[in-house]
């Protein structure tokens, strides 16, 4: 059983803290969070009081100014290695993704405060080592207003969601189009954190919880992380959190009506908890609900940044075990899962206090929807469906050969630590190959791209040109799970659906029906297999509808003369 050393209070205590010289801007003023710069100069000020507290620069952001991390050891260490020879478990705790939500920013400067000047806290520095970034998005947090959160309760001003460049930063975390991410990237590969957290509020459905919690899918964790996480862990958080008077639900997200039931999210790797779960951390994201007051979401963050770490202090050397097999085990799998779908047919129980939803009438409008009675709370039994099953998946080649003409590619391999070689010669490689037979792309942009779905693809062997200094990449290495997610063009998150490669998806070629006529009536003559199989194309036709140029591009598709490369995928996969 876990023991909390200590809370933080749901109200503002006028001596809760510690540190009453060191007082952040919300602790001044409630309703007020920490601009970007303030926040800085915290960190700083900690810095400069506590030998434990470093603040570093980790790289550029999205406007001139960077990004920070603040590390908190006991011995003041601030490099990875030094910290893992002491064998300490790492937590990263990412603030301000989002800055209209910004509990966690706030939450985190006290949080620091208090692992340094509390005894009891101090404990926790025993086993554990954190790195906070103050905040992620610093172009959003700096375009600060009071109008943007519609739906939120406070506080007087806060930044915007999108970055600079007008992106979610939440869903960048494989593409990597912003500064940010990849400053990101190249930090979390070299702190490879054991826990990660990520502090957001929530949006949508009404209820009297003031926190969810949003675990990284079970399924697509390796299974000894997520029996570990799912059948352990995660229970304590929610038994302890309602036992210091701050009870937790799931992540809520649901169709039209929450009882209805309501979904286990599924945290694709674009999204900061599905990428660090690419690399076998324990990944959460916070969500503190928007109608409840700013204050209380500040110390409910607290709360469950306390609970976490007191739980992965107490529990330190098995999370160390537990994560090198899922290593371990991740080198010696051999059939990846790409895409999961929601299990429809396995629905478990959530006992969840609920407000009433009844149809309220706006005159003014003259219309009505759902609306929630906060009059009154109600204990429902609500269907919870929390089990994704396998839609897609790859086998695990032993090489993948790239291009070094999709420059792109490569440095974002290389930027979340993807080791590959060279080829040292232009070379024909036969191997296995993916054409791409469909897929389906949206009508207006996301995130800044066309990103496609319901890829499906045919394998075939053939033969495809490589150059000198082609990239080869092994399977046998340590962010494997990284490698298969973003080269498979089926996944959800490839590299393909995200654009990198539509080259291939349109016909460099072509031909004019006048001068190519003759050769097609050639063609049928001098090769008797295409000509039954045009036959057959004719007589498919009952109408007698089709046009003089599809019937050319007919056997154009089936000629010498057509593109050999078209459609196809141009990642070798060596076995």
């Amino acid at each position: 059983m876990m023991k909390i050393f200590f809370i933080f209070a749901l109200v503002i205590p006028s001596i809760a803290l510690s540190g009453q010289d060191l007082q952040t801007v919300f602790e001044q003023n409630n309703n007020v969070t920490a601009t970007y710069q303030e926040c800085i100069d915290y960190y700083k000020l900690l810095d400069k009081k506590f030998k434990e507290i470093t603040v570093t620069e980790i790289g550029p952001s999205d406007v001139g100014l960077p990004i920070h991390l603040v590390v908190v050891d006991e011995d003041g260490l601030k490099d990875p290695k030094s910290i893992r020879k002491k064998n300490k478990l790492i937590i990263w705790i990412n603030n301000g993704i989002h800055p209209g939500e910004p509990e966690g920013i706030d939450a985190s400067m006290i949080f620091a405060r208090e692992l340094v000047k509390k005894k009891e806290t101090k404990e926790l520095l025993k086993n554990l080592s954190f790195v906070i970034v103050p905040v992620y998005n610093v172009g959003g947090c700096l375009r600060r207003n009071n109008t943007s959160r519609t739906n939120q309760n406070g506080p007087e001003y806060y930044g915007f969601r999108g970055n600079s460049n007008n992106l979610d930063l939440n869903r960048d975390f494989v593409k990597q189009d912003s500064r940010n991410a990849k400053t990101f990237a190249s930090g979390y590969q070299l702190w490879k954190p054991d826990i990660f957290i990520d502090n957001h509020t929530t949006d949508g459905a009404d209820y009297p919880y003031q926190i969810s919690l949003l675990a990284s899918m079970r399924s697509k964790l390796n299974p000894v992380l997520g029996d570990f996480m799912y059948e352990k862990m995660i229970p304590e958080l929610y038994e302890h959190m309602k036992e210091i008077g701050d009870e937790m639900i799931p992540y809520v997200e649901f169709e039209e009506k929450m009882e209805d039931g309501i979904f286990a999210f599924n945290d694709k790797s674009r999204y900061s908890s599905g990428y660090a779960s690419l690399f076998h951390a324990l990944p959460f994201i916070i969500e503190t609900h928007m109608l409840k007051s700013f204050p209380i979401r500040v110390y409910s963050t607290l709360n469950i940044l306390n609970t976490i770490s007191q739980y992965t202090s107490l529990y330190k050397d098995e999370i160390i075990q537990i994560r090198s097999k899922a290593l371990e085990e991740s080198l010696q799998q051999l059939v990846y899962p790409l895409k999961w779908k929601i299990n429809l047919q396995r629905m478990d129980s959530l006992q969840m206090k609920t407000f009433p939803t009844v149809i309220k009438f706006y005159p003014n409008i003259n219309d009505s929807m759902l609306a929630y009675d906060r009059r009154k709370v109600i204990l429902k039994s609500i269907p919870f469906y929390q089990h994704y099953i396998n839609a897609a998946h790859a086998i695990k080649p032993k090489y993948y050969i790239i291009p070094q003409a999709y420059e792109s590619v490569l440095e974002n391999l290389k930027r979340n630590g993807i080791q590959y070689s060279n080829l040292e010669s232009d070379t024909l490689i036969f191997g296995r190959y993916y054409r791409i037979e469909e897929y389906k792309s949206p009508t207006t942009p996301y995130e800044n791209h066309f990103l496609h779905s319901q890829v499906k693809v045919i394998e075939e062997q053939l033969s495809y040109p490589f150059y000198k200094g082609d990239i080869i990449v092994s399977t046998n290495q340590e962010n494997v799970n990284y490698i298969l997610e973003t080269l498979e063009p089926q996944s959800d998150d490839s590299y393909f659906a995200w654009n990198f490669f539509d080259g291939i998806l349109m016909r460099k070629e072509y031909f004019s029906d006048y001068a190519f006529a003759p050769i097609a009536d050639k063609e049928l003559v001098g090769r008797p297999e295409l000509n039954k199989s045009y036959q057959e194309y004719l007589a498919i036709d009952s109408l007698h509808s089709l046009k003089m140029d599809q019937k050319l591009n007919y056997i154009y598709q089936k000629s010498k003369f057509v593109e050999p490369y078209y459609n196809i995928y141009p990642v070798a996969r060596i076995f």
